[in-house]
């Protein structure tokens, strides 16, 4: 089966408290691990950037939640298409705090192919080659929630 992949960033609400993020990535979690949508997300305290990534129904499905919410605004899509295999298969959400320079630093990427470099390497490879390298990177991106499908 076909998998694909969906990469957004979007500024959060001013008044996103901490257990209302919690809350939102477990809920969000809980249907990912449902519906066979993996990912990721990272927040620097005022904006996000998420990757998901699953069959495209579902991805849909995922992804019309996202837009839905409350909790972010000025949604920019920065990519989507065709991946050959996930990047993140273990996690329904993964939650990784990140500093506004890196957060930054992945929006400007080039995303316009969902693929990984021969090299990879999170400095000169593709925008997924840096996201792949920061949650690596555990002094830079310590995980908050770790939900498991």
């Amino acid at each position: 089966m076909p998998m694909n992949a969906i990469v957004y960033a979007s500024q959060a609400v001013a008044d996103l408290e901490p257990a209302r993020l919690q809350a939102l990535v477990r809920s969000a979690a809980e249907f990912n691990a449902r519906i066979g949508v993996t990912g990721m997300l990272l927040h620097d305290g005022q904006r996000f950037l998420q990757y998901i990534e699953g069959p495209e129904r579902e991805l849909r499905q995922v992804y019309a939640r996202i837009r839905a919410s409350s909790s972010h605004h000025e949604m920019m899509e920065l990519a989507r298409g065709q991946i050959d295999v996930r990047r993140f298969p273990d996690w329904a959400l993964y939650l990784a705090p990140a500093t506004p320079p890196v957060l930054r630093e992945l929006v400007l990427s080039d995303w316009s192919a969902l693929v990984r470099s021969r090299h990879g390497g999170a400095r000169a490879g593709t925008a997924i080659d840096r996201l792949i390298g920061l949650i690596g990177n555990k002094a830079m991106a310590l995980p908050v929630e770790r939900i498991s499908l």
